[in-house]
């Protein structure tokens, strides 16, 4: 969809520059739908039309709803909605801000009229006044709760906030949510809440989070919390996820390093990286939410074998993990080349059995071990660490082949030293792995 050129300056246009004047405009609210003039059946379209109302504007009339019809359950008269005001630049960048904001499920979002298909629409322009509203109301949208209502219409006043991308954006999402039956949110970060002491690049969060506008309260459809995340997904499932990229530019694999040294990462994503978290030998050494993201390593950090380990989450906690390896003074032989508590794999010193979460260490997932990695076979679930081969593993641990790679795994002696053999030529052990090594996505925590 083609508008006029927009000429104010880009600042404006985006709506970077006029953000805290909008601190205490109006947010959106809703209908409780009338069950007889809306269809909540399962669904059956998975398409939201952003309609601008192009040319000479739209006109809807009250019955039940239908976006193919132009008829809305919440007015009560034939009305007239004019077009969106704003420029080419404003409407497209609202439109990608909303397939950001839905695609992590299986959502469609189009600014082309589907006509007869069914679909949900939401409507981008105008005033509350222009659909018989009154007061300052920054979208509506019919709601019944926990049901997604079929070929729903919503609002969002976009000239009430001047079009402003990042206010038009949040309004749409939590509109068009309320029509998927989700209630407002008490947490700022989620489009569905009314709080704006936190980044406006509001996303549905995976987290249990209490109801309410202003404070919190009691859901509308039961319970003290709503997952937002989890209902969407089990109304639409998931979309196609793009994890991030990440690259450590500083050391280079297999560089000799000194003490002390610097980690030096870049990171990018389709939507924002949320942040950068460094293990140096299974080790957590920091995590950082902004560029540039940099590392330093304790000098006290025992010499050997350095494996670095970076990995960039998204705003979606989906993850990509970079590993490097370079050499600090020489590869350790054996536990009495490390420090504390510490023993040597292929060279490196690592948390020890006798570690918290260490080698070997009992475990119930990732989380618990130094590593992030937790495996097992029938009858044992034990922290790992990454191997090279026979005799690189410490004393009462041997080096075993998975389908997942080789792992010290314990009760297989191997004895002596290498600090940097093939991988061994155990036969596969069978592991189940409960986590990658590689991109993988966790429950966002808070």
């Amino acid at each position: 969809m083609k508008l006029a050129p927009f000429l104010p300056a880009l600042a404006v246009v985006f709506g970077f520059a006029n953000g805290a004047a909008l601190a205490e405009r109006a947010r959106g609210t809703y209908v409780h739908a009338d069950p007889e003039r809306v269809d909540t059946t399962s669904h059956n379209s998975n398409l939201i039309f952003l309609n601008g109302c192009f040319g000479t504007g739209c006109d809807f009339t009250p019955g039940n709803e239908s976006s193919s019809n132009n008829t809305s359950s919440i007015i009560d008269g034939t009305r007239h909605v004019p077009p969106f005001s704003g420029g080419q630049l404003q409407w497209d960048a609202i439109v990608d801000c909303v397939r950001d904001t839905y695609k992590p499920f299986d959502i469609e979002i189009t600014d082309e009229d589907p006509g007869d298909a069914p679909h949900f629409e939401a409507v981008v322009a105008g005033l509350a006044s222009d659909i018989g509203q009154v007061g300052l109301i920054g979208g509506i949208a019919p709601f019944m709760c926990g049901e997604t209502i079929n070929n729903a219409i919503t609002f969002t006043f976009a000239e009430l906030v001047e079009n402003d991308v990042a206010e038009t954006c949040w309004v749409i999402a939590q509109e068009t949510a309320h029509a998927f039956g989700l209630d407002h949110e008490y947490l700022c970060s989620d489009p569905m809440s009314y709080l704006r002491n936190c980044d406006y690049n509001k996303r549905f969060q995976d987290e249990d989070a209490p109801c309410g506008e202003f404070n919190p309260r009691d859901c509308s459809c039961g319970g003290p919390t709503q997952n937002s995340y989890q209902t969407l997904l089990s109304h639409f499932g998931p979309g196609i996820q793009t994890p991030p990229t990440v690259t450590i530019t500083s050391p280079i694999d297999g560089a000799d390093v000194d003490a002390g040294f610097t980690i030096r990462a870049s990171a990018t994503d389709d939507i924002r990286v949320d942040r950068v978290e460094v293990r140096v030998n299974s080790v957590f050494l920091g995590v950082s939410e902004t560029e540039p993201y940099l590392f330093d390593v304790p000098a006290t950090m025992s010499d050997g074998r350095l494996r670095i380990e970076v990995t960039a989450f998204d705003n979606y906690d989906y993850s990509t993990t970079e590993v490097i390896e370079v050499l600090q003074g020489e590869p350790c032989c054996g536990a009495t080349d490390c420090a504390g508590q510490e023993t040597c794999v292929s060279g490196r010193c690592v948390p020890g059995p006798d570690a918290p979460d260490g080698l070997g260490q009992s475990c119930s997932g990732p989380e618990s071990c130094a590593s992030s990695k937790c495996v097992s076979n029938d009858s044992k679930r034990a922290c790992i660490e990454v191997c090279d081969g026979d005799g690189t593993c410490p004393s009462g641990f041997g080096c075993l082949d998975t389908e997942e790679g080789s792992v010290c795994w314990p009760g297989h002696d191997e004895g002596g030293c290498s600090v940097g053999g093939q991988p061994g030529g155990n036969a596969v052990f069978g592991l189940l792995l409960l986590l990658g090594f590689a991109a993988r996505r966790r429950r966002l925590l808070g």
